[in-house]
């Protein structure tokens, strides 16, 4: 079992991986599906046409079919999540996963 003292001084630059998925949001929807299940990734940061992080694509959003366009497959800017929470390389990884329990 980790030790709660581990934990405090873990961050999340130890826990987090450098190599990401990044998806525009004109990606079709089929496409974004197909990149994160190549790259066996469950979410990725979505762009805009000035590369400006706009939203998260997540495996949720993908399957959600209150998301889809009946008879269409539309865009990753179409489903994606909008709001982004971030925390910084240097923070506490217990930090990280309190906001994600509290915002899941």
């Amino acid at each position: 079992m980790v030790k709660a003292a581990m934990l405090s001084t873990l961050r999340v630059r130890d826990v987090m991986t450098e190599a990401i998925l990044l998806l525009r949001a004109e990606t079709s929807i089929d496409e974004a599906w197909r990149q994160m299940h190549d790259g066996r990734v469950t979410g990725a940061p979505v762009l805009d046409a000035r590369g400006r992080l706009v939203g998260v694509l997540s495996n949720a959003d993908l399957a959600d079919p209150r998301r889809r366009e009946p008879g269409g497959s539309g865009c990753v800017g179409d489903v994606m999540t909008r709001i982004v929470y971030a925390v910084r390389a240097e923070d506490s990884a217990i930090t990280a996963v309190r906001l994600m329990a509290e915002e899941s």
